[in-house]
């Protein structure tokens, strides 16, 4: 896992990027948390999951997709999450 102090967390929140080509820093994910980097002609695409979570989803019969365009900042757009039942 990571830790950091109020501080640290204060200070990168100040530093939002302004377009997508920006570095992932990884060290700042939980541990393989980042299963990909898409990046496709202007466009980016970053997957997050935890193991347990797509283990869940590989039990489960019924997955419900979502999309919402209120939550996330520029660069982004959209953000699309998957939920099993």
């Amino acid at each position: 896992m990571y830790s950091h102090t109020y501080t640290e967390k204060t200070a990168a929140a100040n530093h939002y990027p302004t377009a997508v080509d920006f570095d992932l820093d990884e060290g700042q994910l939980p541990t393989a948390y980042l299963r990909d980097d898409i990046r496709v002609d202007e466009a980016r695409h970053l997957i997050f999951a935890t193991d347990s979570q797509l283990s869940l989803l590989q039990k489960v019969k019924t997955w419900y997709v979502d999309t919402t365009f209120n939550v996330v900042r520029r660069p982004f757009s959209q953000l699309l999450t998957v939920h099993a039942l």
